[in-house]
């Protein structure tokens, strides 16, 4: 029997009520091993779903507790080359 292992990270309004106000972009699905999906509203990240991909998951978290408006586009929250070093000036 094969065990499959699942990292999996959900953070703040992941799964808003309504899709008017809020841009959502995602990456990977079953074919790639990972899917990552960010829900931001006025350029501010206010959720997001990472499965197997959680690196970045803390830098996520504090930029949707501090509520920080973004300069990025949201394929650059994507990458997984991204990093704390990307939101400075």
């Amino acid at each position: 029997m094969w065990k499959v292992r699942l990292d999996v990270m959900t953070l703040g309004n992941a799964n808003p009520d309504s899709l008017e106000d809020v841009d959502i972009v995602s990456s990977g699905g079953p074919a790639h091993g990972y899917y990552r999906r960010l829900v931001l509203k006025d350029n501010v990240l206010i959720g997001a779903v990472l499965i197997n991909r959680i690196e970045q998951g803390g830098i996520l978290r504090a930029l949707i507790e501090n509520r920080v408006p973004l300069d990025l586009t949201p394929s650059a929250l994507l990458s997984p080359s991204f990093n704390f070093s990307r939101l400075l000036p």
